[in-house]
């Protein structure tokens, strides 16, 4: 027996026996809950109005449009306006508040200088001595209160001014965190749409080996046993098909939401346009100065830092705290500085495996092509039968669809590394 008709034997073996699973293939893992939850969604997300109804929907427009309509991104964008106002306000505050440059006579020399005092100046000068001597105090206690009132309207300004700046990283996080998002759930319902289509081919498969038991039947070659046993795998594939496509509403919905858009079931989604090509590492050091995570933490370490400089606590407890405060904050910047590096390894690890599975499915898909080139040429010369051909035609379906679904693995991977150069690394 030549190579490909061992190779045959073994394919047709594999799909008779029902061997293939559609629920095992990529993205099965993906398929949303229970089709009673897409069912309420759906009728919760029909009671809204004054959505937009779109008809079809590219990749590009999906970000523009989740950007357009993040309700988490304006309320950022509100927080850091909200921030910068009270700053302002209360470092205005904090300079107006001038202490007292007055400081009133309080000695006899002060008073009437070097000369002893007259009768007269006798009867005054030691009651005008007590008096601005208790003035003074309290001037001296009033200036101290307005230092000490100014510093921490420095501190709540200075504080005020690292949360605003968190917030305005914390605002392009968000954008790229919302990017990502869509990008996984674009990509999500392609898959799902592919997986539909490869278990609707498979149910065709599974009634020709239904009529073809039928068939053998009538005609005495096939038992009621093998009858039944081929119908089987079809009720079990229609319930596949069935929490697919209950998924695949699920799933449609949420993005549609998430979108600010009609729920739409007959939405068409574009291909992204992305060719899988090998994977480049950026250097770490580039991506982890760009990193909103890092930036926050040495916007904290840089608060400690002045806090400790204008606090200037002169007890030693006092100084082993704020040495303590900016030991701290260091510390947790260089452990995020490592686990960002560790994040920074797996993504591109994650990347270059999606790019070899994509090659090693197109090499699949080429010896499924070669399967199907040489079957044919038996099948036109009376070697092999229309069943058996069609058997091999869906293995080559289901190759195409594993191409298809690992080149979306792929941009979805890719997505997290275009995040990770804008500055969101992803744990």
């Amino acid at each position: 027996m030549n190579t490909y008709k061992r190779k045959q034997k073994r394919n047709r073996a594999a799909l008779l026996a029902g061997s293939m699973s559609v629920a095992a293939m990529l993205f099965a893992a993906a398929v949303p809950a229970a089709p009673a939850s897409a069912a309420a969604m759906s009728e919760s997300f029909a009671a809204l109005d004054g959505l937009k109804r779109v008809e079809q929907l590219d990749l590009e427009t999906a970000l523009q449009l989740v950007l357009e309509d993040s309700g988490n991104i304006m309320l950022l964008e509100l927080q850091a306006e909200a921030l910068e106002s009270k700053r302002q306000q209360l470092n205005d505050q904090a300079n107006s508040l001038e202490q007292m440059p007055v400081q009133l006579p309080d000695t006899q020399e002060e008073l009437i200088g070097d000369a002893d005092p007259t009768p007269d100046q006798a009867l005054w000068l030691g009651s005008m001595i007590a008096t601005n001597t208790v003035l003074n105090q309290s001037i001296i206690a009033t200036n101290m209160t307005i230092e000490a009132q100014r510093k921490e309207l420095d501190q709540t300004v200075r504080q005020l001014y690292t949360d605003r700046q968190n917030t305005l990283l914390g605002i392009e996080e968000a954008k790229e965190g919302a990017k990502l998002q869509v990008t996984s759930q674009y990509v999500q319902l392609l898959a799902l749409d592919k997986q539909i289509e490869l278990a609707e081919s498979y149910l065709a498969v599974l009634e020709s080996d239904l009529s073809r038991a039928k068939t053998l039947q009538k005609l005495g070659k096939a038992s009621a046993k093998q009858v039944s046993d081929a119908e089987r795998p079809i009720r079990e594939q229609k319930e596949q098909l069935e929490a697919l496509n209950d998924g695949y509403r699920a799933a449609l919905i949420q993005f549609s939401f998430d979108l600010g858009i009609e729920y739409n079931p007959e939405l068409k989604l574009a291909e992204p346009d992305v060719e899988p090509e090998p994977v480049v590492r950026a250097d770490t050091e580039t991506l982890l100065a760009e990193s909103f995570e890092l930036k926050r933490q040495w916007n904290d370490v840089e608060l400690a830092v002045w806090q400790k400089n204008r606090t200037g606590d002169s007890s030693e407890d006092g100084e082993r705290y704020l040495d303590a405060t900016v030991d701290i904050a260091q510390e947790q910047a260089e452990l995020a500085k490592l686990e960002l590096a560790k994040s920074i390894d797996r993504t591109y690890t994650d990347a270059e495996q999606a790019y070899r599975d994509y090659e090693a499915a197109l090499q699949d898909k080429a010896d499924a092509e070669a399967d199907v080139r040489a079957a044919t040429v038996q099948y036109e010369n009376g070697l092999l039968t229309a069943f058996d051909l069609s058997k091999l035609k869906f293995a080559l379906q289901q190759a195409e669809t594993a191409v298809a679904t690992a080149k979306l693995q792929y941009a979805a991977q890719m997505s997290r590394v275009e995040a990770m150069n804008a500055g969101l690394i992803v744990a």
